[in-house]
């Protein structure tokens, strides 16, 4: 994957962010994992299928995803993450780029669309925007602009 540009982690990424990278690439892998892994809990999947497994195993914040992938593409793991009603942020990050496939995901609540070559001063901004909507505090997650909660810990009491 080809970056455009430098940009300086430590002024963009504060708190933990619980990330679910989803690319079937290798070399998108290797550098989004450079891009997110700074200061944040980055999981990574090979494809849909995976990454919506491990999306209903676990909690995340933010699922950073490409479209052409094996087994489920990103678009219909975005309708499947969308279906239940967690308030995670969704970013797409495709070489596939083309006004139907953006249209499709920004009809199906898509926070970001990004083609590769990869902006990276915009990716983080971005990224740095839905940090800045979501309290990393522990007990819950919390979407500032939507107002959306999701209880990450219940007690055994209730």
């Amino acid at each position: 994957m080809q970056i455009n540009e430098p940009h300086h982690l430590n002024e963009i990424m504060r708190s933990t962010v619980r990330i679910l990278l989803v690319d079937d690439d290798t070399s998108s892998i290797s550098a989004l994992t450079n891009l997110l892994e700074y200061n944040n809990t980055l999981k990574i999947a090979k494809n849909g299928r995976e990454a919506l497994d491990m999306f209903n195993k676990s909690l995340y914040d933010v699922v950073v995803t490409d479209i052409r992938m094996p087994k489920m593409n990103g678009l219909m793991l975005l309708k499947a993450i969308r279906g239940t009603n967690r308030p995670t942020r969704i970013i797409i990050v495709t070489g596939h780029a083309n006004d139907k496939n953006e249209s499709e995901a920004r009809n199906n609540g898509v926070d970001a669309f990004f083609s590769k070559p990869l902006d990276v001063g915009l990716f983080m901004d971005t990224l740095s925007r839905f940090e800045s909507e979501i309290d990393v505090s522990g007990d819950q997650c919390v979407h500032a602009v939507h107002g959306d909660t999701d209880n990450r810990k219940k007690p055994a009491d209730e």
